[in-house]
């Protein structure tokens, strides 16, 4: 399937994912100070399909280098993962704050909450992007 990482891709964010305490939702991977940005991964909510009453949800999922700038934290970057458990994992949205940007995959209806509709290209772009990220992540961060 074309909208979702590669089983490579989805191997490293897994791991990271595993590696959540129970009871924590989220972890950090490095530290600050080394070579290599620390991750921060974490469990940010579900995201709903279909119609009310009808509707399936799945885990949203985090992943993020941070940096401070002037007392605030900027992610460099912030990508979230929708886990459609064995069809694999989808990036919905990414974010880097040092250029001002943030792309969001899926539309959503006001009354409902459940997606009603999806950016194909965007999401084909962050695919691509996801899939380099990781494995730079499963060098740097023994992912």
């Amino acid at each position: 399937m074309a909208h979702v990482i590669s089983k490579q891709a989805e191997r490293v964010f897994r791991s990271a994912i595993a590696k959540i305490p129970a009871n924590e939702g989220h972890i950090t991977i490095g530290e600050q100070g080394q070579a290599y940005m620390p991750l921060r991964v974490e469990c940010v909510g579900t995201i709903k399909h279909g119609t009310p009453g009808n509707e399936i949800a799945y885990k949203l999922y985090s992943f993020a280098h941070y940096y401070e700038q002037n007392g605030d934290w900027m992610s460099d970057p912030e990508m979230i993962f929708e886990d459609i458990g064995e069809h694999g994992m989808i990036p919905v949205s990414s974010r880097q704050d040092s250029l001002g940007v943030y792309n969001e995959v899926y539309a959503f209806d006001e009354k409902t909450g459940c997606v009603s509709g999806i950016r194909l290209k965007l999401r084909q772009d962050l695919v691509k992007f996801a899939n380099m990220w990781a494995k730079n992540l499963k060098e740097q961060q023994d992912l």
